[in-house]
């Protein structure tokens, strides 16, 4: 058998970077064998796990001829893993998806239908959040913005990774996803994706036809460490995308992000999870000078009556809402 024609090429790639997700990749996996759509790949990458995953993938693999496995001898980052599958991907069309979600049935199926012939170069889908099952919760995602690139710059972000199916020659283009963001990669690589000239996408807001799972095995157990994170990328972010809110008119859309990272942060340190000496050190991170994006007197008295605001016992409905909108206006 001619090798060219012994693995067709698939129309669509699923990555999956997985770390320690033994408890969930088995779903996940099978949610994608599921698929109503046929002609699919799966790239399971995982980055070094300790909890038997490498195990369990090899097996499933070995099992299905459509998922490909890929084992990091050492941790590099999901996103790290992510670009890895952008390069080993055979698909015209790639979807991410996280080894502790889920896709519907229908999901391959509506979204390739969308990008068929289309010339799009990426389209976004609904999704919904859930704990359990798929349904155990109503909140959606649903990518219905009509300034998606101003809301991404003020970090009203309009959808996650898992939403865009994209068109494989456009990601390559893109370059993946930016490492050097310790967080919010997928924020600054949609951000950079709406920056490009001639960009074509499509927002599809129908029913949800992929799942984001909220489980306590997702949470971090140093919110220092984790807000510290936050902070650097939120102040990259910042940096990196001044110019082209500049551009817009919009000037302060990218201080965004500074806000609401300082909410998180002092929403930790109300409730005790971090100190006083760690407010302070994330503090001087997020709101270092060096630069000319540090806000002018109005603002930073903005960032001084949120602080104020969000410490004390007082609560108004609709404050930090204000805040937000006059920070960023």
């Amino acid at each position: 058998m001619n090798p060219a024609t012994a693995h067709p090429a698939p129309l669509v790639s699923v990555v999956m970077p997985s770390f320690n997700k033994r408890g969930f990749i088995g779903q996940t996996i099978a949610s994608v064998q599921a698929q109503t759509f046929r002609d699919w790949e799966l790239l399971a990458i995982d980055d070094a796990s300790t909890d038997g995953s490498q195990d369990l993938l090899a097996d499933i693999a070995s099992r299905d001829p459509r998922v490909r496995c890929f084992l990091a001898p050492v941790n590099r980052g999901a996103n790290t893993c992510r670009n890895q599958g952008i390069s080993e991907a055979r698909g015209r069309t790639v979807v991410f998806l996280d080894a502790d979600d889920l896709l519907a049935p229908h999901c391959l199926e509506t979204r390739a239908a969308v990008m068929r012939d289309s010339g799009l170069d990426f389209a976004v889908f609904t999704m919904q959040v859930f704990h359990e099952r798929p349904g155990d919760d109503p909140r959606r995602w649903v990518p219905q913005t009509k300034r998606p690139l101003e809301d991404f710059l003020r970090h009203e972000l309009p959808w996650q990774t898992m939403q865009p199916m994209w068109d494989r020659g456009f990601l390559q283009r893109l370059g993946g996803f930016d490492t050097a963001f310790p967080r919010h990669q997928d924020v600054e690589m949609h951000t950079r994706a709406l920056l490009q000239a001639g960009v074509r996408f499509r927002l599809v807001a129908g029913e949800p036809d992929c799942f984001y799972r909220i489980a306590e095995e997702r949470k971090v157990f140093d919110p220092a460490l984790l807000l510290e994170k936050f902070s650097q990328a939120a102040v990259m972010y910042r940096d990196k995308f001044a110019a082209d809110a500049d551009r817009l008119g919009r000037r302060n859309l990218v201080l965004g992000i500074i806000q609401r990272t300082y909410l998180q942060i002092l929403r930790h340190a109300k409730e005790g999870r971090i100190d006083a000496a760690t407010l302070a050190a994330l503090e001087q991170i997020l709101f270092a000078r060096g630069n000319d994006r540090w806000p002018g007197n109005v603002t930073r008295g903005l960032f001084r009556l949120t602080r104020w605001y969000n410490l004390s016992p007082v609560r108004i409905p609709g404050i930090n809402r204000v805040l937000f909108e006059l920070v960023t206006r």
